[in-house]
Order: C-alpha cells, then sequence, then structure tokens
C-alpha cells in the first residue's frame, strides 16, 4: 500500500534534471542581476524563438531583454494572473527584421516547495 493519496510514483522529471537535458536554459544567473531571487528558466523553444543573438547583440543580451520584459510585465497589473504573467518580447532577427515573440511566465513549485519561474511560449505547459 502506497503512502501517498495519489498512489506510487511512476516516473518523474525533476526541474534539474530539464536543465541538464538542455529541455529548460537556466537564466538564474541573470535574474539574479535583478530584483528577482527566484530561479528562472526558459523551456528550449521558447529560448530558441526569443533569445537570438544577431551580429550586433550576443546571447546574454538577448537572455536579458526576455528577463527585463518580464520584470516589467510584472510591475504592469493588467498582465498579472494569479500564478502566471504573459509578456512579449521584441526579437531582432539576424535578418535585421523585428518580430515580438509571446511568452508567458509561471511561478510554481521547483523540485521541492520553494518557488521557481518558468518562462514559456504560449501554449506550451
Amino acid at each position: 500500500m502506497s503512502d501517498s493519496l495519489f498512489g506510487d510514483i511512476v516516473s518523474s522529471y525533476s526541474r534539474a534534471e530539464a536543465i541538464a537535458d538542455g529541455v529548460l536554459v537556466d537564466l538564474s544567473a541573470i535574474a539574479r542581476q535583478t530584483p528577482l531571487r527566484f530561479p528562472v528558466a526558459i523551456t528550449n523553444s521558447a529560448h530558441e524563438s526569443a533569445c537570438v543573438p544577431t551580429s550586433a547583440t550576443d546571447l546574454q543580451i538577448a537572455q536579458r531583454a526576455v528577463i527585463h520584459s518580464m520584470l516589467l510585465a510584472i510591475a504592469h497589473p493588467g498582465s498579472r494572473q494569479t500564478d502566471q504573467i504573459r509578456f512579449a518580447v521584441s526579437v531582432l532577427a539576424p535578418d535585421d527584421t523585428r518580430r515580438e515573440v509571446s511568452l508567458t511566465a509561471r511561478i510554481g513549485p521547483g523540485d521541492d516547495p520553494s518557488p521557481v519561474i518558468t518562462i514559456m511560449l504560449d501554449g506550451e505547459d
């Protein structure tokens, strides 16, 4: 008999494993340079869409733009829902055209009950 309300765990995949596997990209070091105090990661697909290095910008600048756009959305009361924030980041593509990428940041527990932020494309879970 299981001690868990929901039964035995069939399988688990931790946030740390997702970062090690490249499913999530850890942006915590960049986030710590801001008022954010929670670990921050972005899904690989969102990272590939929103963090595009060009000849004018490097990868860290693109990653900072995502964090900055999220912080602006956090400060804007209309963008907040209970556990998520929707925001967009303007991306300069390698061909020097601009496009907007819509993102969602969710806050919730990580591998332990401590809060973490995960940034993803709209529609990702």
